[in-house]
């Protein structure tokens, strides 16, 4: 591969180290109820986030970004209706502020509702470079990175086997695998037979979408 951005889970040794790390953390992984599907897929969403973290890759955090920026205008709205303005005399000034307040927390819920990870799907993107850090600027923390990597697992109930999807702007890859040799039989995730397929799909992910690149 030509960058070293994936070692930890093309290397051997650091592939050991990062199945540890989350059999250390089996306990965590528990799910509160096998036989329910939002449990279930909760459960490994949790266990793909850590695998993300562990990785070196980086999650991509504007969603929440985009909701604390919204969330301050609210909270600006919220001072000024309450403390700065006085009714009588600023009626239209308060009014005008309660209609801000609303507008922003119900822009929250519409960020939610209209991101490309919303739910069980996770995001990451794969550094060019291990150490390389992104310039700060206000373009950044708002708009999602076009490089981001989104991974989704989906139930199938009919044959109780799950799709894991992991997509980006240039390609898209899947692997099916049947629910039970994901878990153990009291409840705990095997983590290994997770980070093995994830492993696996973001390495194809990675080499296709580069492929397409150069086409």
């Amino acid at each position: 591969m030509s960058t070293h951005a994936l070692e930890k889970i093309t290397n051997k040794s650091e592939k050991e180290k990062i199945k540890k790390e989350l059999y250390d953390e089996y306990e965590i992984f528990k799910v509160s109820n096998i036989y329910n599907e939002m449990d279930l897929i909760k459960s490994i969403s949790n266990v793909i986030s850590s695998i993300i973290t562990l990785s070196g890759l980086e999650e991509q955090i504007q969603i929440y970004h985009r909701k604390n920026i919204l969330m301050l205008i609210a909270t600006v709205f919220g001072i000024f209706g309450a403390v700065v303005f006085k009714f009588p005399k600023d009626q239209w000034l308060i009014l005008a502020c309660v209609v801000g307040f609303f507008l922003s927390m119900f822009g929250t819920f519409l960020i939610d509702a209209k991101s490309p990870f919303s739910g069980f799907t996770n995001s990451y993107i794969v550094p060019k470079k291990l150490k390389e850090k992104s310039a700060f600027s206000l373009k950044n923390i708002w708009n999602y990175d076009k490089d981001a990597c989104y991974i989704t697992p989906k139930l199938n109930r009919a044959s109780n086997d799950i799709e894991f999807f992991l997509q980006n702007q240039y390609h898209q890859v899947s692997n099916t695998i049947y629910v039970g040799k994901l878990f153990t039989l009291d409840g705990y995730i095997n983590t290994d037979q997770v980070f093995e397929v994830i492993s696996k799909l973001i390495v194809e992910l990675y080499e296709k979408s580069n492929e397409k690149k150069k086409k």
